[in-house]
């Protein structure tokens, strides 16, 4: 074989691998593609938000302003089959510089993953119910239904940590039992 012929395989192959290497550093273009046109638009406003839990793929993204928890869950590829929709309000519109969680149906630290979380929705529950959750006493879930009846519903799981009493600590032990929503 001729080292033209060798050169002209040897650069294929680099190609190749370098195009299969780009579909794992860069699996979602639409971010890429997305980021792009913000920078290109002068008349476009754009936040920085996170997202964590059950999506495909976790991280920070730069999103029009008023985006809601949907687009930013579209852009982040969707969901995972464990995603529990009783847990976030897709409308809900996105902040700048914040951090939405979508909590598992199924408890992940479970090898088999088919344990069933037992939630409470922290919208409708008495005191006596938020009690059952693990990390809630007597005064914090007495802090959960005062700051309702003054504040009105929680939108998104992080909102409980306005209440008094519940820090990140609090928080990352209570997420995955807590719900937004009731069953249809």
């Amino acid at each position: 074989m001729s080292l033209t012929i060798k050169i002209i395989i040897g650069v294929f192959i680099a190609t190749i691998i370098g195009l299969v290497t780009m579909q794992f550093i860069a699996p979602n273009q639409q971010v890429i593609e997305s980021i792009s046109r913000s920078f290109d638009s002068d008349d476009t406003t754009t936040i920085k938000v996170s997202i964590e839990g059950e999506v495909e793929a976790e991280g920070s993204y730069i999103i029009d302003e008023g985006s809601t928890l949907d687009d930013l869950i579209s852009i982040a590829n969707g969901l995972t089959d464990n995603a529990d929709t009783l847990c976030f309000f897709a409308d809900l519109e996105l902040e700048n510089n914040e951090t939405y969680y979508i909590a598992p149906i199924y408890d992940i630290d479970d090898v088999c993953g088919n344990t069933k979380l037992i939630k409470w929705n922290i919208n409708t529950c008495t005191k006596d119910d938020l009690k059952n959750i693990d990390g809630i006493g007597d005064s914090i879930a007495q802090s959960i239904i005062t700051h309702r009846a003054e504040h009105g519903s929680f939108y998104r799981l992080e909102d409980v940590m306005d209440v008094n009493g519940i820090g990140n600590a609090t928080f990352s032990k209570l997420k995955n039992y807590i719900r937004l929503k009731e069953a249809n």
